[in-house]
């Protein structure tokens, strides 16, 4: 097989799961021990770290997305993901914003995923009531246009209905509303 192809792999994947006749973090586990190049790697170990959480394996998804790391230490995404483990699968959420600020560092550097890694970082700052980090990624997000062809979010509002006010500059809430409308006006 010269180009590999995810795509068809998260389908075959999606089908098995629904008949529910296989473990597919072993067909994928077997997948990712012959992939041809880092690329399906990667997108191989985010399937596996997927699956892996989605049947409570935390320990293990841990492991696939340090391995995906290991594959790609600059690779924003991948630490984004790491933090959002932390997050929701382990509930460490302190660990979540040390890892946060790591992909920040690298979504900079790489210029992918900057406003993804900020709104992460606005999501589990809220949790652990760190409301100067909150506003340090809403001035970032409200000064950042992505550059064309670069992997990034939209500009996200579900986080707002969260800032209990007081807690945060209420003149920064609305300067990334206001940010927030225009972007929603151009696309």
């Amino acid at each position: 097989m010269h180009d590999y192809d995810l795509l068809e792999l998260a389908d075959r994947v999606k089908t098995l799961k629904t008949q529910g006749s296989e473990d597919c973090a072993e067909i994928l586990r077997k997948e990712l021990n012959t992939a041809p190049t880092q690329e399906a790697k990667l997108g191989i170990c985010g399937m596996l770290g997927i699956e892996l959480q989605s049947q409570g394996r935390s320990e293990e998804a841990e492991a696939v997305i340090r391995e995906r790391i290991s594959l790609s230490p600059d690779n924003p995404e991948s630490w984004i993901t790491l933090a959002l483990h932390f997050f929701y699968y382990t509930n460490d959420i302190e660990k979540a914003l040390s890892t946060i600020n790591v992909a920040i560092q690298k979504a900079s550097a790489q210029k992918h995923f900057f406003r993804q890694a900020h709104l992460e970082r606005i999501r589990i700052s809220l949790a652990l009531n760190a409301y100067s980090a909150v506003e340090e990624s809403l001035i970032q997000l409200i000064d950042y246009t992505p550059d064309p062809g670069r992997l990034d979010s939209r500009l996200e509002s579900d986080f707002l209905v969260k800032i209990r006010p007081g807690t945060v500059d209420a003149n920064l809430v609305e300067r990334y509303k206001a940010r927030l409308e225009q972007e929603r006006r151009v696309q």
